[in-house]
């Protein structure tokens, strides 16, 4: 009997598109494995508190420098506080609308904040950043302390405020005591700036001088009839304000001891102008 042969099955023609299926799922699979891993990278080690605070003071320092009301209340969580230096009797701004109604009242006035310091972490947790800045035509430095939620702030405070521009004032005032004091006319010439102007009590009917050289030759003429100049009080900031200030004296002058209240307007470092009032002749 004769085998019946086995027909042979045609061989299976390979589908190219069923390679290309797989390697996209492949793909695929390996691109959200990856994101699932920078998520969870993102999402499990987020940036140190130190960073966040960095981010934020630097932030919070542009946007009060710019001049920018909005840019200042974005940086505040919605029930956050912003708490005014003390000494400056403004009320604390309590929410992110209040706090934006403070800064457009408040933002024009302040400019030049500058940090002077690195941000650190207190001991409670908060975020302390000392900075200098310019307001109300005044220098002053602080430390500014933020408390964090999140990566914004829930509290602004002003810590350690110090009048830079009165703080300048006062030693101009006591370098200004010593120089006439003494018997060095161009010690008192030196306080002056180029332009500014010396102002003797009107009852004494002496010009005034105008000018740093006429200031020196002023003293050279004057400073020998007078000793023991003595500040009585502290250096003020007058009515309208830095860079003008007062400050209470005595002294001796032609065999008599006087008082007066001396006015002093600042420039930078040095007197711009200084004028004698309520002059008394005490003995």
């Amino acid at each position: 009997m004769l085998r019946e042969k086995t027909r042979e099955q045609p061989s299976e023609v390979p589908d190219p598109s069923r390679g290309a299926r797989r390697r996209s799922v492949i793909g695929v699979a390996a691109f959200l494995f990856i994101g699932l891993g920078i998520w969870a990278l993102v999402a499990f080690n987020p940036p140190d508190r130190i960073t966040v605070a960095e981010e934020l003071a630097d932030d919070w320092v542009a946007a009060w420098s710019g001049s920018d009301a909005q840019a200042v209340a974005e940086l505040y969580s919605d029930d956050a506080v912003h708490a005014p230096p003390l000494a400056w009797g403004i009320d604390a701004a309590n929410g992110r609308d209040a706090i934006l109604t403070h800064a457009e009242s408040y933002v024009a006035r302040v400019s030049a904040v500058t940090p002077t310091g690195a941000v650190s972490e207190r001991d409670d947790g908060r975020f302390a950043l000392p900075v200098e800045f310019v307001a109300g035509g005044t220098d002053w430095t602080a430390t500014i302390v933020f408390t964090l939620d999140g990566d914004l702030a829930s509290r602004v405070e002003f810590f350690g405020l110090v009048d830079q521009s009165l703080a300048t004032a006062t030693g101009l005032a006591d370098a200004w005591i010593d120089a006439w004091s003494g018997t060095d006319p161009a010690a008192v010439a030196v306080l002056y700036s180029e332009d500014a102007v010396h102002v003797p009590p009107i009852e004494w009917a002496i010009p005034a001088a105008t000018g740093r050289d006429a200031v020196l030759a002023h003293a050279r003429t004057y400073v020998s009839g007078i000793a023991d100049v003595e500040r009585t009080g502290e250096v003020r900031p007058t009515d309208t304000g830095g860079p003008s200030y007062t400050f209470p004296v005595v002294f001796h002058a032609g065999g008599t001891t006087w008082s007066a209240l001396i006015v002093v307007d600042v420039d930078g470092t040095q007197v711009s102008r200084i004028e004698f009032r309520d002059l008394t002749d005490i003995g």
